[in-house]
Parts: structure tokens; sequence; C-alpha cells
């Protein structure tokens, strides 16, 4: 993972993670992508198919090197294959509009 640490200088630095060997054991050998990094510092990695149900989301946490797999419910009734567009600290304005 590059990370950026002076946008002006443009200086970045290279961390390099291996996650842990049973990780293709949790994820059942699905190919899954990296959508981003949490504010707790974790990599947040998920599907970009809904072909497989239950439905995953997968957190790794970079300091204690660990693994956490998360359900996304609701998904059950749905039948054959969808793109699925992951995005991270979305905030809903639950505000009425006027």
């Amino acid at each position: 993972m590059w990370v950026l640490h002076d946008s002006e200088k443009h200086e970045w630095s290279k961390h390099i993670y291996i996650l842990p060997p049973l990780w293709k054991n949790i994820s059942g050998g699905q190919n899954l992508f990296v959508v981003g990094v949490t504010g707790a510092n974790e990599i947040v990695l998920c599907p970009t198919s809904l072909f497989r149900k239950p439905f995953y989301v997968y957190y790794y946490n970079l300091k204690r090197g660990t693994i956490r797999r998360v359900e996304i419910q609701g998904l059950e009734r749905l039948e054959g294959s969808y793109r699925v567009d992951t995005f991270l600290n979305h905030v809903e304005d639950v505000k009425i509009v006027k």
C-alpha cells in the first residue's frame, strides 16, 4: 500500500501487509478488492459482484493483524449476479428536506 505523507512535496511511503494464512479459509476463495481504509486503520475488502450468498465485507486491522468478517443482510431474495459498489464513511442525512 502506498501512503501519501505530504501532498505538496509528493512524499509517499510503501507499506507491505501480508494477510494471515487462514485468510483463504475465511474468504472462501472469493476474489476480493481493497475498497479503502477506515479511520480505525482497517483495510476494507469486498467482492465486486453478488453471486454468492451470504454476502460479506472483510476488515483487516493493520495494527493487530486480525480479520473481521461482517455479513450484509437483506440480500437473500436477490436472484442472479449483481455488481456491488462499496463506499466507505457514507453518512445519510436523516433530516427531512423542507
